[in-house]
């Protein structure tokens, strides 16, 4: 048996040789022959179906704009605090997990997970629930019935 490789320090160079190897194979590559894309021709990409329905004018507006940017920002630093400083911070009068509260945290954080993918994977359903219809329908040869608007 190998009794050198297996530990921390052979594991932490092999990574950081991929990580950073690719990377640099990558950039040697790219600069030896550079494709020089023309990003504009982006924009000459035209749509199948260039449907912008539930897009309002009112979406664009820029009070709605600057208060969804508020809103986003307020729940992204509060979820970082709570997630960085927060969360760690509650671990430290524990000091050395017990079996029992380790498995306390497990719990917690596989409640976490579960509720964030139903979150996830449901809402997105419920706000496309209209437009999803009408495509069940119509795949299954009844005909859609009219608009009845957006649920947002």
């Amino acid at each position: 048996m190998l009794t050198r490789f297996p530990g921390n320090y052979p594991m932490l160079a092999g990574n950081l040789t991929a990580i950073f190897l690719s990377g640099f194979i990558h950039f040697v590559i790219s600069k030896m022959a550079p494709q020089n894309y023309d990003w504009k021709s982006m924009k000459d990409i035209t749509l199948i179906e260039d449907d912008q329905s539930g897009l309002g004018e009112e979406l664009y507006d820029d009070a709605e704009m600057t208060e969804a940017y508020k809103w986003i920002s307020t729940r992204g630093w509060a979820l970082t605090i709570i997630f960085v400083v927060i969360w760690p911070a509650l671990s430290l009068p524990e000091g050395v997990f017990s079996k029992s509260y380790f498995a306390f945290w497990v719990f917690i954080s596989l409640i976490w997970g579960f509720m964030a993918s139903a979150i996830i994977i449901t809402l997105p359903i419920y706000e496309s629930w209209d437009e999803l219809s009408k495509v069940l329908k119509g795949v299954m040869g009844k005909t859609p019935t009219p608009d009845s608007g957006s649920k947002i």
